[in-house]
């Protein structure tokens, strides 16, 4: 068509792909210019006009074509539908939302870039404030109480920050971000993702703050002065995501809560920290709730791979995987491997399975020992004793049991390993002081 094409796949994957793959191939040659890439999904059909010329028709050729126009030189600009189809981004690409544009004769359309170093990260020059975070397509299942309390919270005027705390695995991050879609227009100026996970230094917290920033036009330092001024008056929420490893985060949200008027925070931790906040402990999911979402992750890795009648082996896999999140999905990404009653089988080598072999090398989220690693390093040598000591008591014990192994210090170590969400309370009538 003029001077571009039209052209069709049968999978999402197999379009990113290719978009991704021409425009590596076309950074090589600096004599052509960049290509501009719309994509979309949906059904076209095939026509002949005269001459002989065969075109493609139908809504989604129109919007490829409108979404085309809008991207810039060497980038690739994806529609919401086409990005909640895509299971698989390959060469690394991810995908990062850049808000709503204005697509000539059809009218507003959410967009995605598609994120690549071999790409431009140019964006159109027109939106509006939608954040921009992190791509997930995954279902978001339960914690409706949780979702319903920050989003309360957070409109609330007297409420500057909430924290969602909780151990390793429990979805603080995806339920963050369900939230934030949720509130886009309560936030005139906008909602900022700051990725802080694994970070410990911080001077490297305020630079991923100050770099998350530029995504709404900050330009200063990675210094809370000059963030402070410039967000002293703008109505943003500002999300601190995985604080836990950070030794002054406490800090650091006290610093930005003085020194603005209107922000509001959102925080990940899986410590509570000594904040001003409204806390939203995360425990395990609802068994029902723990079986959607295995059934959906598996089918996403692995379409048809439980049969309709294997509800058995799916509740109890749940059930053994004491419905966390995390294991969930690490045990889902086996789907085309090994049945549920297969996992079941080998759940007491579970670490060694249950890996994400997409994660980073050195994520602590890559596996279930390396999340539980994580959560034992931040402890202090008391806590991590206390951890191990905890551990031979695999259906729980009693606070006066507790006291006499570990002597004058115990409940004070205690109390370290229930901030860092590693050890829960319960009150029975039966057993009081239950650990």
């Amino acid at each position: 068509t003029g001077d571009g094409y039209f052209m069709a796949f049968e999978q999402p994957d197999d379009a990113i792909r290719f978009a991704v793959e021409s425009q590596i191939d076309l950074s090589k040659r600096p004599d052509l210019p960049g290509a501009r890439i719309g994509i979309d999904i949906g059904q076209v059909f095939i026509v002949t006009e005269p001459g002989n010329y065969r075109d493609y028709v139908g809504p989604a050729a129109n919007r490829a074509a409108r979404i085309c126009a809008l991207a810039a030189p060497r980038t690739v600009l994806v529609s919401e539908r086409m990005a909640n189809s895509v299971v698989h981004l390959a060469f690394g690409a991810r995908l990062e939302l850049i808000g709503n544009h204005s697509l000539r004769n059809i009218g507003l359309e959410t967009l995605y870039l598609l994120k690549h170093e071999r790409l431009s990260d140019e964006r159109p020059e027109t939106g509006d404030k939608t954040p921009v975070l992190p791509w997930v397509t995954d279902l978001f299942v339960g914690r409706d109480s949780a979702l319903e309390k920050i989003l309360v919270n957070i409109r609330h005027e007297k409420t500057r920050c909430v924290s969602i705390i909780g151990f390793g695995g429990m979805g603080k991050t995806r339920l963050s971000l369900e939230a934030a879609r949720r509130l886009t227009a309560d936030l005139p100026d906008g909602i900022v993702f700051a990725e802080l996970d694994g970070i410990r230094d911080g001077d490297v917290a305020w630079s991923m703050v100050a770099g998350a920033l530029r995504s709404i036009g900050y330009e200063g330092e990675p210094k809370p002065p000059d963030i402070g001024a410039f967000l002293l008056n703008k109505e943003i929420l500002l999300i601190l995501d995985g604080v836990e490893g950070l030794s002054r985060a406490a800090d650091m949200v006290d610093e930005l809560l003085r020194r603005t008027q209107n922000l509001k925070l959102l925080v990940t931790s899986r410590n509570r920290l000594k904040i001003p906040s409204v806390f939203i402990a995360l425990e395990s999911l609802a068994l029902g709730d723990a079986e959607t979402l295995l059934r959906a992750r598996m089918e996403v890795h692995e379409p048809g791979a439980i049969p309709i009648d294997d509800d058995s082996d799916v509740r109890e896999l749940c059930r053994r995987l004491d419905c966390i999140p995390l294991s969930i999905e690490l045990a889902a990404a086996r789907a085309g491997l090994m049945s549920p009653g297969e996992m079941l089988q080998r759940i007491e080598t579970r670490f060694s399975w249950m890996t994400d072999s997409s994660a980073p090398e050195t994520g602590h989220r890559r596996s279930l020992e390396a999340t539980i690693g994580w959560s034992f390093d931040l402890l202090t040598p008391s806590g991590q004793t206390a951890l191990q000591v905890a551990s031979l008591f695999p259906t729980g014990f009693r606070l006066d049991v507790w006291e006499r192994l570990m002597g004058p210090t115990s409940l004070e170590a205690l109390g370290e390993l229930q901030r860092s969400s590693l050890v829960a309370t319960e009150t029975r009538a039966d057993q009081p002081g239950k650990v």
